[in-house]
């Protein structure tokens, strides 16, 4: 398989994605309904309601903004020669393969100014989770060549299953102060509303 023949795959793949992605997207933000349902009536206001369904809409007009800047970034660097250019820079830099690839992808990660902690938090968590799983893949090519794509989908298998099983205990609690929700009017609320909903659904099953 020719380069360009692997380049062209890997335009229609990041094409597909987008394109699914934001299909999706707009499905979801079509669905949105304007009126508050009944069940939640007498516990969540018309007004907050509304206010969470226009923030949910414009976050879906900004995503589709960034999503877009963002394809049309990543196609001008993979037809322009740009990820050839970082590589050739890392390279400069550093001799060892490994460190190589391991330079190359941090050039591709940019911050804003603000929210700084969770940014720094971040780079850790890229440095201490990324960096060895990044490095282990790499490491399976150079020892395995053409086979090496099976060690590393089992390898990202088992991290995306110990991440679904651990994020929530491990990762959130890093960005996002976790309590438990103090006994209140909101918290009956909640709770009386789960138990509408648990008897709902309860109903449902013997109806059918």
């Amino acid at each position: 398989m020719s380069a360009t023949t692997i380049l062209y795959v890997i335009i229609a793949i990041v094409m597909a994605d987008y394109l699914l992605e934001r299909g999706l997207s707009f499905l979801n933000c079509r669905s949105i309904s304007t009126h508050l349902p009944e069940e939640v009536k007498g516990i969540y206001s018309e007004e907050k309601y509304q206010q969470s369904h226009e923030y949910k809409r414009a976050n879906c007009r900004f995503e589709l903004v960034t999503a877009s800047l963002k394809l049309v970034l990543l196609l001008g660097l993979l037809m322009g020669g740009g990820f050839a250019f970082i590589d050739k820079l890392a390279r400069g830099m550093v001799q060892a393969e490994l460190l190589v690839s391991l330079l190359f992808f941090a050039f591709n990660k940019t911050t804003l100014a603000t929210f700084i902690t969770d940014k720094i938090k971040g780079w850790l968590l890229i440095v201490l989770l990324g960096g060895p799983l990044l490095a282990t893949v790499i490491w399976f090519y150079q020892v395995t060549q053409d086979n090496f794509w099976i060690s590393a989908w089992l390898l990202m298998s088992g991290f995306m299953i110990f991440m679904t099983m651990f994020y929530s205990t491990l990762i959130v609690p890093l960005f996002n102060k976790q309590t438990l929700l103090e006994q209140g009017e909101l918290r009956d609320a909640i709770e009386a509303f789960s138990t509408k909903r648990e008897e709902m659904g309860q109903a449902s099953k013997l109806s059918s």
